[in-house]
């Protein structure tokens, strides 16, 4: 059973100054500061409230197979259908009814700059790890992926050819 989850959306940054709020910068979707996290992982994340974990997923994170695999959600823009899989993070003193995107990730649900204006939710569910490395956002590890997927394929047509002589 996938469940879905409408939160309101926000932009992160990373800031020292705790819990500050920028002003909007003529841009729709407001602006969060997020100063407890890496900036190395944060494009390829998605920062939620502690309790949408079970609203997503269906279970606490202690009862799934989440222990040593990242948790992937699937986040939707419902306007324009566009989705992306992002690493689900719990952010501290997060506003109730929302969740946190970096600007790269915002860009990839929106088509031109009226979809981020009128972009106030997105839709969370389920994702997928497969997709999740496949279309990261950082091009190292999407490389290295695509990479050793296409090795292990043409490794294995290698392996089929020489048994077959």
């Amino acid at each position: 059973m996938k469940s879905k989850v409408y939160k309101d959306v926000y932009q992160v940054e990373l800031s020292n100054d705790k819990e500050t709020r920028h002003q909007n910068d003529g841009s729709a979707i407001p602006k969060l500061v997020l100063p407890e996290h890496y900036a190395s992982d944060f494009g390829s994340v998605v920062y939620c409230e502690g309790n949408d974990f079970s609203n997503i997923f269906g279970d606490r994170r202690a009862n799934t197979k989440y222990k040593r695999t990242p948790p992937i959600v699937k986040v939707t823009n419902p306007k324009t259908g566009h989705s992306i899989h992002r690493a689900y993070r719990m952010g501290r003193n997060f506003p109730k009814n929302a969740c946190g995107l970096s600007y790269f990730s915002l860009l990839e649900l929106i088509n031109n700059d009226d979809d981020m204006a009128r972009m106030n939710q997105v839709v969370l569910s389920k994702g997928s790890l497969w997709k999740y490395y496949w279309y990261h956002p950082f091009h190292a590890t999407k490389v290295s992926t695509r990479l050793g997927v296409f090795s292990m394929v043409i490794g294995l047509l290698g392996l089929i050819l020489s048994i077959l002589n």
